[in-house]
Order: structure tokens, then sequence, then C-alpha cells
């Protein structure tokens, strides 16, 4: 694995280096990848912990809460369309979270996310609770209050879904994907 950073560490030299004024980063990345196998990729690290820091350059460093770490974890894992394991990351997140330290908003997503996974494995009274209650904490959240009118439509709740798109388009008119929605809910 050396040598994959050694690449990373050219790159990072030549860009700190002013006399360098164009850096292909494609050939680096591909020298880098090329040579390792996938074996050699997927093999167990360390054991260190994950990098808990957002840097930014030219910001201060800013510790992520124990609430964000599982936020962010359960993000992971919902792109990787693992939706049970999204779901307990985000419940974690939820009980962990802090409202003197955490951000209010943090709480709001964690909610609609967990309403995302429930509706991906198709727990459609999970999905509406979760999306409802972030509802009830952001009224104007347009995720939350799609994923809650999504939610309700499957559970046959067509005039709860139809507020619930109307409220989508009013808050975010270019957001056509709920139009669909809203058309089947109308007949």
């Amino acid at each position: 694995m050396p040598d994959y950073y050694k690449a990373w560490d050219k790159l990072a030299a030549a860009i700190d280096d002013e006399e360098h004024e164009a850096v292909d980063t494609n050939k680096i990345q591909a020298e880098a990848d090329r040579q390792f196998s996938q074996q050699e990729m997927m093999q167990r690290t360390s054991g260190a912990r994950p990098n808990t820091e957002i840097v930014v350059k030219g910001a201060r460093r800013s510790r992520l809460s124990i609430a964000d770490e599982f936020k962010t974890q359960g993000n992971s894992y919902f792109v990787s369309l693992e939706y049970s394991k999204a779901i307990e990351c985000y419940t974690r997140c939820l009980m962990s979270f802090d409202s003197k330290k955490d951000e209010p908003s943090l709480k709001t997503i964690t909610l609609s996310n967990r309403a995302q996974s429930y509706i991906k494995l198709r727990a459609y009274p999970k999905a509406f609770e979760d999306a409802d209650a972030a509802v009830r904490t952001d009224p104007t959240h347009v995720k939350s209050l799609g994923r809650r009118g999504t939610a309700a439509f499957y559970l046959r709740k067509f005039k709860v879904a139809q507020r619930d798109f109307l409220e989508v388009l009013r808050l975010d008119p270019q957001n056509e994907g709920f139009l669909d929605y809203l058309k089947k809910v109308d007949t």
C-alpha cells in the first residue's frame, strides 16, 4: 500500500509546488489503482479509528459529534444499498443526539434519511412515522414532506399524500418528481 500513498503524496506536492501549473490527477489515480489488486485493497486495516475531523483548506478543524458520525455511516450504508444497517446507524444517531451540541437540523435530516430507508424496505408505516416526526421538527423540509407523502401514498392515505405533494411543489416548484405521484393521487 505504500505506493498508493506515494502517488497521492506526489499529487499533494505538485499542488503545493507553485512551479507545477497543471497536474493530471487522473493519471496519478490510474497509476495508484494499477498497483493494487482487488484483494489487496480489501484486506483488513490496522483497526485505526476513522477520520472524524473535517478539514477545509484555510479553515479550522472541527470534530464531528458522535451523532454526526453515526449519520455519516448511515449515509454510507444507504449508498451501498444496505438499508437495514443504515436504519441502525440512523437510530444510533438519534439516540446519541445532544440538543446542546448538535445542530437541530441533524435530527430532521436523520429522521428523513431513516424514513427513506424504510421506504426502500417497503416499511411504509415506520417511514410515515419518521417523516412525520421530521416534518414536525421542520415543516419546510422538502425531502421530509415528500417522503411522508410517498409513505402515505403507499399506505393509501391519499388525502395526506396529496397535501404533502402539493406542499412540496409549493416550496420547490422545480421538483417535478412528485408530479407523477400527484397525478396518481388525483385519479
